[in-house]
């Protein structure tokens, strides 16, 4: 359960099942629209690589929007993707 919105499937089986359903031609775009969102919802669950650049002054940035993080940022203050902070290159 999540909070108050009651059972649940993943993202994964979501997307499957939209991408299944038939819907009139008129709401082909519609449709279109939410696959987008929930790939879009599912993308940002993965973490992103934080990157360093090796400039005059060293900094870190996101290896999705390239804004700069912090050391004790764990999603980026840009786009709001999880940061991965593992072998920072």
């Amino acid at each position: 359960m999540s909070k108050g919105y009651g059972r649940m499937i993943g993202f994964k089986d979501a997307v499957a099942w939209v991408e299944n359903m038939t819907v009139p031609e008129h709401c082909e775009e519609t449709k279109q629209w939410v696959l987008n969102r929930l790939r879009y919802q599912y993308d940002q669950t993965i973490p992103v690589k934080v990157k360093l650049d090796k400039g005059r002054f060293m900094s870190y940035y996101c290896g999705n929007c390239r804004r700069g993080v912090d050391c004790v940022d764990k999603f980026c203050p840009g786009c709001g993707f999880p940061l991965d902070w593992k072998d920072v290159s």
